[in-house]
């Protein structure tokens, strides 16, 4: 009978990267830094790994408890992290006291034909090279025997170097230079890997170096299996480089688990920046994280320009562009003293204003019924059809009897049937009367949280129930990048009412996640609304290119519609957003009070000249690309929506003019939203420019931005409403 030989090699080889996220100080990881945790906490560099990711899968499941995770919660083993902030004094990351460099090569490597002693060129070795490792796969090591045995086999070769175009001279561990052949014996029925390191001269050369890899022994023959490729060669340089000011991460792990080099990705929390010592930023899990508020008022930054600022993470771009104006490491080093800094906290107030996120709001569960209470706490509440489920919870309006003073409120109900619930309120008594109730934007689940688990099962739920008494389970419009508010219901332990993240797992299931976790499995229902708000203009990108700083500063300026001009010896930003009113209050058809009138009494030659844009050029559908941290790759985004192209007027007048848009710093898709509309509405109503001529007397009041006043008694009919006195 055939026999197999065992297969007795193992690849050992192992993977160390070293990638610099960017300039320091950051804040660090995501998850850490949500859930509260510090650097030097134990369990941080447990909950990174959630923010770790390795072509796109994460080193650990998001949903994984972070004190203690289960085996079944990682997805790649043996995986060691060291990383740095970015700080000034930060130490080198333990094993990584040299730089690497791997360059693929991946070529078979034969004694005769094209193949034979393949050879590389380096051209700056001396300065950059102590130290190379070649590295080589087997895809297999093997010899087929005549009577069917499978036995192993073995190749020979050699490593090879020239300097500065002299002869090739063999390479050896010890260095010594003599003839050394390597070479790979025994079996193996799939890929092998293979790692040899030399260290270079250390003098009598320039730059160049030729290396080459020869192989000894015989091409193999049909029944061998022993050809090998050399896959890449690394150049190593001992440096102890600390990387100071930038920002680290150490990997290291097997080679197997991996087919070439992964993709990584890093979810992290970026620099910190200087922002008014009046102002808090927003942390934890919440989607308003990174948002700016503040309190009291700002003195500004003082004659120099630096005074009463605080230095923290956050999102706003307003203060990002500060940083990248006045910081003299990577930024353009202008004087702060000369910007001002009162336009950059206006725009900042403006930017961290909380908007809709553009996301439906569910429906709402309302009606109206008749109360009674019989000298008790418990009140009965009739109302045909009323769609509550049992334990939800509802606002309750009374608007006559005894509970109408002072009884309205939230309450937990009891469901009866379809037509009866109950409350129960906190003093005995007798009253009746009519009552109102509203779920508002509410919507219900059963919840379920297994023992020692971070997070939360739920089911979506309609309120009523099925022929065997159970709730009826319903499909919910929630996505991953959903934040619930929440209150649970139920026998303790049981989760804590608050904001959390969402996970979705099917159709009428999700998962709440970072939810503490608790000693026995429990169950209960949840009342859930969506975190519908978001900030005005956030900006969560990376700069990893270079850029004109005219350009870079424009792209920030882009994500919160905002100009900055040269004005009165300093930098000044002006923003387009809503002007002051003549009604004191901003409303939507309000009259706009003009910084300035113009007419012919102060425009040179009484002209203005009017110029309608082109409508062909007008822009009827705008798509956004931004950056989905979910899916972690880009998405786009169009104004009007696909269900809505085909009533559109503006649409159904002109046809589809399409612009296409990059949203630059914007991980949000309300954001991107709110970018799509604002440029098709700018571009169908925006379609008239005037041009005219002033003195100075009258352009000093003016700055780019203003809304002014046009009185031209051509257009209106010689109609005079202006002029000088």
């Amino acid at each position: 009978n055939p026999t197999t030989a065992k297969d007795n090699l193992d690849s050992i080889a192992k993977i160390k990267i070293l990638d610099a996220l960017g300039e320091g100080d950051i804040d660090g990881f995501a998850t850490p830094r949500s859930i509260g945790l510090s650097q030097s906490d134990a369990n941080y560099n447990k909950a990174l790994l959630k923010d770790i990711f390795f072509d796109n899968t994460p080193v650990l499941e998001e949903t994984a408890s972070v004190t203690n995770p289960s085996d079944d919660d990682f997805n790649f083993d043996d995986i060691t992290v060291g990383h740095r902030r970015g700080t000034g004094t930060q130490s080198v990351i333990q094993g990584f006291s040299a730089t690497q460099t791997e360059v693929t090569v991946n070529t078979e490597v034969t004694k005769t034909g094209a193949n034979a002693e393949p050879t590389e060129t380096i051209t700056d070795a001396s300065d950059t090279i102590d130290r190379i490792r070649f590295t080589i796969n087997f895809p297999a090591l093997q010899k087929f025997e005549s009577d069917g045995d499978i036995v192993g086999s073995k190749a020979e070769y050699k490593f090879l170097i020239s300097y500065d175009g002299a002869d090739f001279i063999n390479m050896s561990i010890e260095e010594t230079g003599e003839d050394t052949t390597f070479n790979t014996t025994g079996r193996s029925g799939d890929l092998y890997q293979r790692s040899y390191g030399f260290r270079l001269r250390e003098a009598g050369y320039t730059n160049n170096i030729r290396i080459r890899i020869e192989r000894v022994t015989d091409d193999p023959g049909t029944k061998t299996q022993n050809s090998f490729t050399w896959f890449s060669y690394t150049k190593i340089k001992f440096d102890n480089n600390r990387y100071l000011n930038t920002a680290l991460v150490g990997l290291q792990t097997t080679a197997e688990q991996f087919s070439s080099i992964p993709v990584r990705n890093y979810r992290v929390r970026g620099l910190r920046t200087r922002i008014p010592n009046t102002a808090t930023v927003a942390t934890g899990t919440s989607k308003l994280a990174g948002r700016i508020t503040y309190s009291g008022t700002w003195p500004g930054a003082g004659a120099s320009g630096n005074n009463n600022f605080t230095t923290t993470w956050h999102s706003d771009p307003a203060w990002i562009l500060w940083d990248l104006l006045t910081e003299e490491r990577y930024g353009l080093g202008i004087d702060p003293s000369t910007l001002d800094e009162f336009s950059f906290l206006a725009i900042s107030q403006y930017n961290n204003e909380l908007v809709a996120d553009r996301v439906p709001a569910p429906t709402a569960i309302s009606g109206t019924g008749t109360y009674d209470q019989s000298s008790s706490t418990t009140i009965t509440i009739t109302s045909t059809g009323h769609g509550l489920g049992n334990n939800f919870v509802v606002n309750l309006d009374f608007t006559s009897g005894g509970q109408s003073d002072g009884g309205d409120g939230e309450y937990q109900i009891t469901r009866v049937n379809a037509n009866v619930f109950t409350i129960t309120v906190d003093t005995s008594g007798t009253s009746s009367g009519n009552v109102s109730f509203s779920t508002n934007d509410l919507k219900f689940g059963t919840w379920t949280q297994t023992a020692n688990k971070t997070f939360v099962e739920v089911t979506s739920i309609d309120g009523t129930l099925d022929a065997d008494g159970n709730p009826n389970e319903i499909n919910h419009t929630l996505s991953s990048r959903d934040f619930l508010v929440c209150k649970f219901r139920g026998a303790n332990p049981r989760p804590a009412d608050g904001t959390y993240r969402v996970k979705k797992t099917g159709r009428k299931t999700f998962r709440l996640l970072n939810v503490s976790s608790i000693g026995s499995t429990q169950t209960g229902t949840v009342s859930f609304s969506r975190e519908s708000s978001e900030v005005r203009f956030a900006f969560n990108g990376v700069i990893n290119r270079e850029y004109k700083a005219f350009d870079l500063i424009n792209a920030i300026c882009s994500t919160m519609r905002v100009m900055p001009f040269w004005s009165a010896g300093s930098v000044t930003l002006i923003q387009d957003r809503p002007a002051t009113q003549t009604s004191g209050s901003y409303t939507a058809e309000g009259e706009v009070a003009p910084v300035f009138i113009f007419s012919q009494a102060n425009v040179e030659g009484g002209n203005f000249t009017y110029e309608g844009s082109d409508i062909k050029n007008r822009a009827t559908l705008v798509a956004v690309k931004y950056f989905d941290m979910e899916q972690r790759k880009f998405a786009r985004v169009q104004f009007p929506t696909k269900d809505n192209v085909a009533s559109d007027s503006a649409i159904t007048k002109y046809g589809i003019v399409k612009r296409e848009l990059n949203a630059f710093g914007c991980t949000s898709q309300g954001q991107a939203m709110r970018l799509a509309k604002w440029t098709r509405e700018s571009e169908q109503l925006l379609t008239e420019t005037v041009t005219f001529t002033v003195s100075i007397d009258s352009g000093i009041y003016v700055r780019p931005g203003h809304v002014i006043g046009i009185s031209d008694r051509v257009r209106n009919g010689d109609f005079r409403r202006a002029g000088r006195v």
